[in-house]
């Protein structure tokens, strides 16, 4: 008996481990400053993943041109889904970002990304140059200080 509970927990490890590995392929090279303008003077600290410019959660609050209350962000487990809804109420309206997706939805519409949505550590990690792109957001890119600057509409 006390063998079968041995492999079921050694079991339950190794799924989860190799869960975890198959995010884990991704290539993080270093932190960067994300510094955004959009609805205020914000910093969060983004990871740079096969060369491109990835943000959080928070990383991603603070570049979007709305602003999202706290009970407008959720998350599955199982699915590995962040859903974001600007406009509580109004399931139309949001913003679905599940991880291993090369997409995110926006409004019901897929928006290619270009880049994996990855989970490191636990995290989740967007590619953010799509989500900029897609809200016509300017991304500058400084390589001395490792900073991505995103300018809102208003300010370009």
């Amino acid at each position: 008996m006390r063998r079968i509970i041995l492999s079921l927990q050694l079991a339950a490890i190794l799924c989860f481990a190799f869960s975890s590995a198959a995010h884990a392929g991704a290539v993080v090279k270093n932190e960067l400053t994300i510094h955004s303008s959009v609805l205020g003077d914000r910093t969060s600290v983004g990871k740079m993943i096969n060369n491109r410019a990835h943000v959080d959660l928070i990383g991603l609050l603070n570049c979007l041109p709305f602003l999202v209350n706290s009970k407008g962000v959720s998350w599955e487990p199982g699915t590995k889904t962040l859903s974001i809804f600007p406009d509580l109420g109004d399931e139309s309206n949001h913003l679905k970002f599940q991880s291993g997706e090369t997409y995110f939805i926006a409004q019901g519409e897929k928006v290619e990304l270009g880049s994996k949505i990855v989970l490191v550590e636990g995290k989740m990690y967007i590619p953010l140059k799509a989500v900029a792109d897609y809200y016509k957001l300017a991304i500058e890119w400084d390589k001395k200080s490792n900073t991505v600057t995103v300018i809102g509409v208003e300010e370009q």
